[in-house]
């Protein structure tokens, strides 16, 4: 055997030997996983022509109602500055949101007809986000939104394409 061969056959024994060290142990349980973010809340904004989702800064927890209405006052600053914008018209009003296991229902004062596909998508992906993993049971299916506006006219159910 040449030296060379045995120095080789050294350094794998050593490398295999020295294990990489992680010591065994038992399995380690954690708490629940969480179920939204802990410092803001989430909304679906427009960069590229594309859903985005971003996390708000907020204080304290916000109802759905109070979710919708700072979606529908568009980007902020920060938001801008990384080319968020928004399909949602700033005049829209929101009126309710009233929502159970399968889905939720928003009420605003617009005639969703008139709203753009992607602005919808934008109240329904934040909705879903905001509302499903408090309201939705296990196991219950696909989390579910209803648009009703002006006239009782409405768009939905929709789940979010994202």
């Amino acid at each position: 055997m040449t030296a060379k061969k045995l120095l080789a056959g050294l350094v794998a024994l050593a490398v295999l030997g020295s294990g990489c060290g992680v010591r065994a142990s038992g399995v380690i349980t954690g708490g629940s996983a969480p179920t939204g973010p802990a410092d803001g809340v989430g909304l679906y904004l427009v960069a590229n022509n594309r859903l985005t989702p971003v996390l708000r800064a907020t204080r304290g927890q916000l109802t759905p109602s109070e979710t919708l209405t700072l979606l529908a006052g568009g980007p902020d600053a920060d938001e801008l500055a990384q080319g968020m914008t928004s399909a949602i018209p700033a005049d829209i009003g929101i009126v309710d949101v009233v929502s159970d296991p399968s889905g939720a229902k928003v009420m605003v004062s617009a005639d969703v007809t008139t709203l753009s596909a992607i602005a919808v998508d934008q109240i329904v992906c934040t909705v879903s986000g905001t509302t499903a993993a408090n309201v939705r049971a296990p196991g219950s299916g696909s989390f579910t939104v209803t648009l009703v506006g002006a006239g009782g006219r409405s768009r939905g159910p929709k789940s979010c394409p994202v």
